[in-house]
C-alpha cells in the first residue's frame, strides 16, 4: 500500500473514527494523554462525517442523549447560582466527557458491529497490559519493589485500576461466550484477571468482583435457569456470603482475641540502664493494645531513641517509608512482639525487623499475613483504633466515616433542595471541617468519596435523582445485556466508596464504557445505525 492510499484509508470517517475509539479503549487504564488525544480523534471524526442537520436533529431527539447527558447539564445549571466560578469552571472542564461522548456516538453513523467488538477487545487488552505491568513491579522486574500496594497501579488511581480489571472480567465472560475463537485465551485472560487482583491487594476489587458476579449470576440464572436452578441458585448464593462473612468473622476473631488477652507484663518502675518508664494509666489512650499488650505503657523515650538511632539510617524522630512517624511504628512493633518501648526491646529486633519497621511495618504478625489477609488485619486495625479515639489521619478506610459525616453535614447547613452549586462544594466541605474542629489534618479533609453524596451536596436532593436518573433509565433501553448491566453494578458500587467522576480519568472511563457498552448490544439506540 503506498502512502498516499494508506491515507486515503486512514482519512475516511469511518476509520478515523474506528481508530480513536481503539485508541481511547487502550488508554484508559495505561495513558491520560492519549486517552485526551483520543478524544480529539473523535470530535475530528465527527466533523468528517458532515450532514451536520440529520445527525444533530437525530441526537437531540434521542430521549437517551438527553438522559446520558443530564448529569453534566445540572452542572452548567449549578453556574446560576455558584460563587467560585474558578473551580466551577475548571469542573465543567472535567465533567465535558458527560456530555460530549453521548453526543459523538449516538450522531455519528455506527461502525460494523465487529469493529465494535475488536474496540471491546482493545479495552481489555489495555487492562492485562497494565496488570502484567503491576506484576513485573511487583516482583521487582521494574526497579525497587513498592511497599504499598497501591503503587502497584502505574498509570492510574489503583482504586480506578482495580474497578477497570472487574469490567474486563466480564468484558472476557462475554467474549468468551459470544466468540468462536480464541475462546481459550479469553477464560485465561478472566481468571488472570482475578489473580491481578489479589497481587494488586485491592480489597475494593475484591468485594466488588464477588457481589458483583454474584449479583449477575442470580440475575442470569433467575431469568434463564429452569425450576431447580432458581431453587439451587439463591442457595449457592447464601452459601458464599456466608463463607464471606465466616472469613471476616474469623479475622475480627482472631484480632481481638490477641488485643483482649490479658497483658503479663507487671508495672515496672524503670528500666535496667535505670531511665524511668512513662505509663498511660488513665485516659482515652490507656487501654489500647498491641497484640494484648498495651501499648502506651514501659517507654523509656530517651532509650529508645538513643538505642534506634545506632541501628538505623533513619532517624527515631523522622518519618518510616510509608510516611508515618517512625517512633510510632517502632512503638507499635517493640509492643506486638511483648517487648518493652526501651534499650533492651530494641536491641532484640532482628535486621529483617528494623528494616521491616524501616518500610512501615508496624506489627511483628503482618510479617507472616499474605496480602489479602493483611489488608483486612490492618482494615480491622483502624477501625478498632478509630473507635478507641485514636489518631486516624493517614488510614484510608476510616477516614471515609469522617468524609461522609462532613458531608451529610455540609448538606444540612446549606440548601437542601438544590446544594451548594457547581463550584461551592470545595469551599464548603472545608467551612464544615472548621466548624467542627476536625482533627484531620490539611491534606486529609477532603471530599466525600461517595459520588452520590457528592451530588446531594453539590445540587441538592433534586440533583441527586436527576444523577440516579441518567445512571438507572438506560436499564430500561436494554434490559437483557449483561455486559452492560455488569458495568452498572461495577460503577454504582464503586460510587459508594469514590468520587468516580471528579477527575478526567474518572469521568471519561464512565461516559465512554456506558454509551459504548449500550450501542454494543442495542445498536437499535443510534438512529443512525447503517
Amino acid at each position: 500500500m503506498t502512502l498516499k492510499k494508506a491515507w486515503s484509508w486512514f482519512i475516511t470517517p469511518d476509520n478515523f473514527f474506528f481508530l480513536s475509539a481503539l485508541l481511547l479503549a487502550v488508554s484508559l487504564p495505561l495513558s491520560k494523554f492519549t486517552m485526551s488525544i483520543a478524544q480529539i480523534g473523535l470530535g475530528i471524526s465527527w466533523l468528517l462525517y458532515g450532514n451536520y442537520k440529520v445527525r444533530l436533529s437525530s441526537v437531540f431527539k434521542n430521549k437517551l442523549f438527553w438522559a446520558l447527558s443530564s448529569i453534566f447539564l445540572i452542572h452548567l445549571i449549578g453556574l446560576i447560582y455558584t460563587q467560585n466560578f474558578d473551580y466551577a469552571l475548571n469542573d465543567i472542564k472535567i465533567k465535558l466527557p458527560l456530555f460530549i461522548l453521548p453526543f459523538i456516538f449516538l450522531s455519528t453513523p455506527l461502525l460494523l458491529r465487529f469493529r465494535y467488538r475488536l474496540v471491546l477487545k482493545f479495552f481489555v487488552i489495555g487492562i492485562l497490559i497494565g496488570t502484567l505491568l503491576s506484576f513485573f513491579k511487583n516482583i521487582g522486574w521494574l526497579g525497587e519493589v513498592p511497599l504499598d500496594k497501591r503503587e502497584l497501579s502505574l498509570f492510574i488511581s489503583h482504586i480506578r485500576f482495580s474497578l477497570m480489571i472487574c469490567i474486563a472480567f466480564f468484558c472476557c465472560v462475554y467474549l468468551f461466550s459470544t466468540q468462536n475463537k480464541n475462546r481459550m485465551f479469553w477464560l485465561f485472560a478472566a481468571a488472570w484477571l482475578i489473580i491481578s487482583l489479589f497481587i494488586l491487594g485491592s480489597i475494593t476489587g475484591i468485594i466488588v468482583i464477588l457481589f458483583s458476579s454474584l449479583f449477575m449470576l442470580s440475575f442470569y440464572f433467575l431469568n434463564t435457569g429452569g425450576k431447580k436452578a432458581k431453587f439451587f441458585f439463591p442457595s449457592l448464593v447464601l452459601f458464599v456470603i456466608a463463607v464471606f462473612v465466616t472469613l471476616i468473622y474469623s479475622n475480627v476473631n482472631e484480632f481481638y482475641t490477641l488485643k483482649n488477652q490479658p497483658d503479663p507484663i507487671p508495672i515496672e518502675k524503670s528500666t535496667l540502664q535505670g531511665e524511668e518508664y512513662v505509663h498511660t494509666l488513665e485516659g482515652d489512650y490507656s487501654q489500647m493494645k498491641e497484640n494484648g499488650y498495651f501499648l502506651w505503657r514501659h517507654i523509656a523515650w530517651q532509650e529508645l531513641e538513643q538505642s534506634w538511632n545506632k541501628r538505623s539510617s533513619i532517624p527515631f524522630d523522622g518519618m518510616d517509608k510509608k510516611n508515618q512517624p517512625l517512633k510510632e511504628t517502632l512503638v507499635r512493633f517493640l509492643t506486638s512482639k511483648g517487648l518493652k518501648k526501651d534499650a533492651d526491646g530494641v536491641n532484640k529486633l532482628s535486621e529483617e525487623e528494623v528494616a521491616a519497621i524501616e518500610n512501615g511495618t508496624s506489627n511483628h504478625l503482618y510479617l507472616t499475613y499474605n496480602p489479602l489477609k493483611l489488608r483486612v488485619q490492618k482494615i480491622i486495625w483502624e477501625f478498632d483504633n478509630y473507635f478507641e479515639g485514636g489518631n486516624y489521619n493517614g488510614h484510608s478506610v476510616v477516614m471515609r466515616l469522617a468524609f461522609f459525616e462532613n458531608a451529610l453535614h455540609t448538606w444540612k447547613r446549606n440548601n437542601g433542595w438544590i446544594g451548594v452549586g457547581t463550584g461551592d462544594i470545595r469551599d464548603e466541605i472545608e467551612k464544615q471541617y472548621q466548624i467542627e474542629n476536625s482533627i484531620l489534618s490539611g491534606e486529609y479533609r477532603l471530599r466525600a468519596h461517595n459520588q452520590f453524596l457528592t451530588f446531594l451536596v453539590s445540587f441538592g436532593i433534586i440533583g441527586l435523582l436527576v444523577f440516579i436518573f441518567s445512571i438507572i433509565y438506560p436499564l430500561f433501553k436494554i434490559t437483557d445485556s449483561y455486559l452492560y448491566i455488569s458495568f452498572v453494578v461495577i460503577a454504582i458500587l464503586s460510587m459508594f466508596t469514590e468520587d468516580t467522576l471528579e477527575s478526567q480519568a474518572g469521568v471519561t472511563f464512565f461516559a465512554f464504557l456506558n454509551i459504548f457498552l449500550l450501542l454494543l448490544e442495542n445498536r437499535s439506540l443510534n438512529s443512525l445505525q447503517k
